[in-house]
């Protein structure tokens, strides 16, 4: 099966990403810093928890109605629609501060609560659609950086505004940045047509998604770290209000803030993220912001002050938008399209903002019942539910691995299936073969091989002159009389068959004859196989399909004795029987470590074609992992759909260690290359390999 690379340029369409999370990440922090500032110029500290629940409330409504709109039209399409929309709102509240500035205020606060979340659900959306999910890994590190350079550029525009022209123009700055976030995910661009006509999927529910593990457990993520936000959201704040006073030193301060956060991302974003995902996989990335949180949080508890609540809220910050998002984005790739769209926003917002307002009631409670300790608090119930978020950051971890290879085994890719009968008696013998230690195994080979060469009374009976007959006709070179001879032989004399397995003429014969003695002489095969001073390749390719014949524990541990075979194409044998031996439910027991490192060893050889040594590594790594899910990978590489190949190699890339992954990734790219046009007698020469 060829085997096809999935890896591709960054191109238009990821310099078209980098655009718009810039712009829309931009936009994000501009609007914050705005909607802070003029928030706590007009109201005090103990009405935040209220506006923070009134928000979020009214954010989880407009999640509703995104999740039906992303359903039927592509997140693409729709999204600079309600760009815009959000710029003509920010024009109508300039020309309304004047009037009332309290009322400008709330509604302003409400307003960018509302749609902040579902704006960059629905910009993600738009990127998980138009990457295939390999790509989408390996390119959203640079996504991600682009959003980070996007929100500096928002908060210095913020707080430049409102240093020359004061708060109220800033604004102006929000709708202007709403409409070029508008054109930049216009840019973007959606992988099909406008309407999205044909959607199967049911529409989601807050129910289905919980009926389902893996995307129970990425909720229960989403809305912990989102009330472990809302409550250091909510203690920072509380300590502004009581160092600033009028609204363009608030903003000055939030602007410089968020802006100092970004820069902050950037360094993260371009220096930490791409090498800790790549070495430690996603499962770090997702561990990362909560166990930071947990530690600067116990800081803030020891020493609260202006400056500590600051580093928790900036890591709060920094690392949900770069090494959190990064990580947490692959996530979705596990599902179909039409159902990620809707999952999607139903997680990000309203999910996410249940999370929120849920950390926004705590607030509330604690202003109530502890008004003069509101923020520790708060900050103490963030180290709380940080701890709790690391459990379930491992649980999703796990799950992700699981959720892909499931996407494999659903039927976008169809193989044929081996006919097995007796299901239950081969894995009743399978489990009772894999208690054997190697040690027994090589016991009870020896025995078989010295029952083999232990004349039967039978046998002993046997007239000297028949067994010298028999053994003329198989040394005689003539074809007709070794057939009748093969036919005559029993298991005393395979030692003499053996030879007669490199003939072109009578090989086929022989290995029948051999496979019908069946385990009573696999100690003789296995000598023969690894006797490689005398017994050519080709005999023992033939070898390695008479003992494997025997579809049982025996049969593997002697063939999993021939994996350092010199010769590829006997090793290659070697792999497809063991394969075919762990189909049939027969353990298959290999060292992992040493398997592991065969693997690099067969993907590094030169002497074959790229293709042929990356299918191999993959079915012997099959062997150690989820051989179903490994099978599957390999017929999703060599499929030659984008989506299907992606979701091929990012599993692969996920359960694979670091040296393997490596070595896999440098195979593929050679794939890639045009292989030189081979002379005929080189491709004879492979003919005669593989079919005998």
């Amino acid at each position: 099966m060829p085997l096809t690379p999935v890896a591709r340029p960054f191109g238009a369409t990821g310099r078209a990403a980098v655009v718009g999370a810039a712009a829309v990440v931009g936009l994000t922090v501009a609007a914050k810093s705005t909607r802070d500032a003029l928030f706590c110029a007009q109201f005090s500290a103990a009405e935040l928890p209220k506006v923070m629940v009134a928000g979020a409330a009214l954010s989880a409504l407009l999640a509703v109605l995104s999740v039906r709109v992303f359903r039927a039209w592509a997140p693409a399409h729709t999204l600079p629609i309600l760009l815009v929309a959000n710029a003509f709102g920010f024009f109508a509240e300039y020309a309304a501060v004047a009037l009332s500035p309290r009322t400008v205020a709330l509604v302003l606060y409400l307003h960018v609560s509302a749609v902040t979340g579902v704006i960059i659900s629905g910009f993600w959306s738009a990127v998980n659609e138009r990457f295939d999910p390999h790509a989408l890994r390996t390119s959203i590190s640079k996504i991600g950086l682009g959003g980070t350079v996007g929100g500096i550029v928002g908060g210095m525009t913020a707080e430049r505004v409102a240093a020359w022209a004061g708060a109220r123009e800033t604004l102006l700055a929000l709708a202007a940045l709403s409409v070029l976030g508008a054109f930049a995910v216009w840019m973007l661009g959606a992988p099909a047509g406008k309407k999205q006509a044909e959607l199967p999927a049911p529409l989601p529910t807050t129910e289905g998604v919980l009926q389902s593990t893996y995307l129970r457990d990425l909720a229960s993520f989403v809305a912990l770290t989102a009330l472990a936000s809302s409550t250091i959201d909510f203690s920072f704040k509380m300590r502004a209000i009581e160092r600033f006073s009028n609204a363009e030193a608030l903003v000055h301060f939030f602007a410089l803030f968020y802006t100092a956060t970004n820069v902050a991302g950037f360094l993260v974003q371009a220096f930490v993220t791409p090498p800790l995902l790549e070495r430690a996989g996603l499962g770090a990335g997702l561990s990362g912001l909560p166990l930071v949180l947990a530690g600067t949080g116990l800081v803030a508890l020891a020493v609260p002050s202006l400056l500590t609540q600051s580093i928790l809220r900036g890591a709060d910050g920094v690392l949900s938008s770069t090494l959190s998002r990064s990580a947490y984005e692959p996530l979705y790739t596990p599902l179909s399209p039409e159902r990620k769209r809707s999952v999607k926003a139903l997680i990000d917002v309203l999910i996410n903002r249940f999370g929120d307002g849920l950390g926004s009631l705590l607030c509330w409670g604690f202003v109530l019942l502890l008004p003069s300790a509101a923020g520790t608090a708060a900050t103490g119930a963030a180290v709380a539910v940080a701890i709790g978020t690391l459990v379930v950051a491992g649980r999703l971890h796990r799950g992700y691995v699981s959720e892909l290879a499931a996407s494999l085994r659903s039927g976008a890719v169809v193989l044929d299936q081996v006919d097995v009968s007796d299901q239950t008696t081969r894995l009743t013998l399978s489990r009772t073969m894999s208690e054997l230690s190697a040690d027994r195994l090589r016991s009870e080979i020896k025995k078989l091989r010295e029952a083999a060469l232990t004349p039967s009374p039978s046998n002993a009976g046997e007239s000297t002159e028949r067994v010298s007959r028999i053994l003329s006709d198989l040394a005689s070179g003539d074809v007709e009389r070794i057939d009748r001879a093969l036919d005559q032989a029993d298991t005393s004399l395979a030692t003499f068959v053996i030879p007669l397995l490199a003939s072109q003429s009578v090989g086929a014969h022989a290995m029948k004859v051999l496979a019908a003695f069946g385990t009573s002489i696999t100690g003789q095969l296995t000598d023969a196989l690894l006797d490689r001073s005398r017994s050519s390749p080709a005999v023992r390719r033939r070898l390695v399909r008479v003992i494997a014949e025997g579809k049982s524990a025996w049969a593997a541990a002697a063939l999993s004795a021939a994996l350092d075979d010199p010769e590829f194409e006997v090793r290659r044998q070697v792999v497809c029987s063991l394969e075919e031996i762990a189909d049939r439910g027969v353990a298959v027991t290999l060292v992992r470590d040493r398997t592991l490192t065969s693997a690099i060893d067969e993907l590094t050889v030169e002497t074959v074609s790229a293709g042929e040594r990356v299918e191999h590594a993959l079915r012997m790594l099959g062997l150690i992992f989820d051989r179903d899910a490994f099978r599957l990978a390999r017929a999703a590489l060599g499929s030659g759909d984008d989506k299907l190949s992606g979701t091929g190699l990012e599993y692969l890339e996920n359960v694979l260690p670091e040296g393997v992954r490596a070595a896999l990734l440098v195979a593929l790219a050679a794939k890639s290359s045009p292989a030189p046009r081979r002379a005929e007698r080189e491709l004879l020469d492979e003919l005669k390999r593989t079919l005998t």
